[in-house]
């Protein structure tokens, strides 16, 4: 080791002493005093303590790499005879054993101590995620008994549904963060890079945080650049990092305080434009001690006197995210009390080519005219679906399994199949190969509607047959752009006919 070798080499020599025992052989000085190659100041030392001669020998590991030594020293100048050196011999191979079991005890305890940290954080980890998903689901569960007993009014759904929606998109954002980090460190991610706004980008992620923000009454404001700025980014990637540090701050922040988000493009001498945008707030703050760790998976620092305070995920999802787009992502704060502020740093191109990254504009509702079936062995999750197209103006019809799916399609003809994946007997990916063996199943949109959202599960998922995949809670809106699209080919083909 290096510590030994600068030990040894500076009291034996480099040219010597140190460097024979580390080549695992034996050495001797029988006259110290007379010795040209020993140190002066190390000679010094040895004679003012009667040492006039010495022998060492290498203690050596079972691989035969040097782990110490073991040094006989003589009060006069002479050579160490066989019985001495037989001594030393034994005492080196006694050393080596020493060293090495101390070495693999020392080992086995910080591996202990490893796991047993490991242990410690995965039950903090999982008591956290029950803690944050029995959070929302409470609102939501007394929320529907609220409307049930005031008869199911359209005045009583319109208060709960709010608060019902916010505490769904709560969820759905825990699960989403879980699946995004296994995807990034995994590295299944690939940006979709494409020029967008920067107004359009924070405006996307200031109205994701707009209910959170407004309830805790905190004043928001926003001041970006003037001229338009656009930046090559994964939009929905970008506006997931503004997000959730917006929704980060939200949570750090108490009840009347002030999250300011901050926007400037700096010209530096060497590395370009640069796009600089800092979310700032008032909150709780972060320690000294904490702050070079906040970006650290499932770490949390101290947790406001709110619920949902998060898994300790968002900022180390930010970060990555970040890197990805070849910039950095830093935290600030002057300490507890004194709120925190994160502040990206991303390469801004001069002129961003491709298409104009105009701000998209908002679909207007058509009528539907599809025919849709819905095959899933819950029928919960059946019937909430078939209401929903329903209500959109969609022709539906539910099927609770493979076989009943297929016998229905065959006689229903739909335009679109929602079909569950996880379902028992015969799964969704059979249902669907078998479906499109079947004349009706030749010009049906099949999309696979599941809890597992990995990448392989979308390519089987295709290979299967399949149009689409959607993991589940699916959105609503997505649903009422499918039924739009399903609605839109419909009429060419009746056209075309």
């Amino acid at each position: 080791p290096a510590s030994f070798r600068e030990v040894v080499g500076a009291s034996a020599g480099d040219a010597w002493l140190g460097d024979a025992v580390l080549r695992g052989e034996s050495a001797s000085c029988a006259d110290i005093a007379g010795a040209d190659h020993w140190p002066t100041s190390w000679r010094e030392v040895c004679l003012a303590h009667d040492i006039r001669a010495c022998h060492v020998e290498p203690a050596c590991s079972a691989d035969g790499g040097t782990v110490g030594s073991f040094v006989l020293c003589f009060d006069d100048a002479r050579s160490a005879n066989p019985w001495e050196l037989r001594l030393a011999s034994f005492g080196a191979h006694i050393a080596s054993i020493v060293i090495e079991r101390s070495r693999a005890e020392q080992t086995l305890l910080e591996s202990e101590e490893r796991l047993l940290d490991a242990d410690r954080r995965k039950d903090e980890f999982l008591a956290m995620l029950a803690h944050e998903l029995r959070n929302p689901l409470a609102p939501i569960r007394t929320g529907l008994e609220l409307v049930r007993l005031a008869g199911d009014t359209p005045g009583a759904v319109e208060r709960i549904r709010p608060m019902m929606e916010r505490q769904v998109g709560h969820m759905v954002r825990l699960i989403d963060d879980l699946l995004d980090v296994s995807r990034i460190t995994s590295g299944k991610v690939h940006l979709q890079m494409q020029p967008a706004l920067l107004s359009t980008l924070v405006d996307g992620a200031v109205e994701a945080n707009r209910a959170i923000i407004d309830a805790a009454g905190i004043d928001l404001t926003v001041a970006l650049p003037e001229a338009p700025t656009p930046v090559l980014v994964d939009p929905t990637r970008f506006v997931q990092v503004l997000s959730n540090l917006l929704n980060n701050a939200a949570k750090f922040t108490p009840a009347g305080g002030r999250i300011a988000v901050r926007g400037q493009v700096a010209h530096g001498a060497t590395d370009g434009a640069v796009l600089i945008l800092a979310v700032e707030d008032n909150g709780v703050g972060i320690s000294r001690e904490m702050l070079p760790r906040v970006f650290d998976l499932f770490m949390q620092g101290e947790r406001p006197a709110k619920p949902q305070a998060g898994l300790g995920i968002g900022l180390a999802l930010a970060r990555r995210i970040v890197e990805m787009h070849g910039g950095t992502l830093e935290g600030h704060s002057d300490g507890p009390g004194r709120g925190s502020e994160f502040t990206i740093r991303i390469p801004l191109l001069e002129t961003v080519s491709g298409p104009s990254p105009d701000v998209p504009q908002p679909v207007e509702r058509q009528s539907v005219e599809a025919r849709v079936l819905i095959v899933d062995d819950n029928t919960d999750a059946a019937e909430t679906l078939a209401a929903l197209v329903s209500t959109l103006g969609g022709d539906v019809r539910t099927a609770a399994d493979g076989q009943s799916g297929i016998d229905c399609a065959s006689l229903f003809a739909p335009d679109l199949i929602f079909l569950d994946i996880g379902m028992a007997t015969m799964d969704g990916y059979e249902t669907c190969r078998r479906i499109r063996q079947e004349p009706f199943g030749q010009r049906a949109s099949i999309v696979a509607l599941t809890g597992w959202g990995q990448e392989r599960d979308k390519h089987r998922a295709a290979d299967a047959g399949f149009d689409a995949h959607l993991t589940k809670p699916v959105d609503p809106i997505v649903v009422e752009r499918l039924l739009a699209e399903t609605t839109r080919a419909r009429r060419r083909r009746a056209e075309s006919e």
